[in-house]
């Protein structure tokens, strides 16, 4: 599974990392986990985002960005992204229609179709961010735990 944003740095590292550790142990070993972005490469996550990953448990202090590789596309059984757009690019640039737009797995609905990226604002709109990622993660690990069993 490969969750992708914009720049791999909050959201898609975030996710996948919060996606991995509701897994049980024997599906995280069946199950890979990456995350990429569209741009930049190498660079680390804010502090900002660090803080406030670190304070719902998920560690982002070692992650590096990395771009989307047209191989870990090809091996991922799905593709996982925060913006409509970025379904349509998948489309285009890979021509891969397993890709699911990670907001319409959120149980409160309501918010529309896109994870809003944080970067550059506050802790507490990170805070937001990611409380939204770990509500959709969830369904998402309640999903393949039912699709798998």
């Amino acid at each position: 599974m490969l969750f992708v944003c914009h720049g791999n740095l909050c959201r898609s590292p975030y996710a996948a990392r919060a996606f991995r550790e509701r897994l049980t142990p024997e599906l995280s070993d069946r199950i890979r986990v990456e995350s990429a972005g569209f741009v930049g490469q190498g660079r680390r996550s804010p502090q900002r985002a660090v803080a406030a990953a670190d304070e719902r448990g998920v560690g982002l202090r070692r992650h590096a960005s990395r771009l989307i590789e047209a191989g870990v596309v090809r091996a991922s059984d799905l593709v996982v992204v925060m913006e409509p757009g970025q379904r349509r690019a998948m489309l285009r640039r890979f021509g891969t229609t397993r890709a699911l737009v990670l907001a319409d797995l959120d149980p409160e609905g309501g918010q529309g179709r896109v994870i809003r990226d944080p970067m550059w604002k506050s802790r507490e709109t990170f805070a937001e961010v990611y409380a939204r990622i770990d509500r959709c993660v969830e369904r998402l690990a309640d999903l393949v735990s039912g699709a798998t069993a």
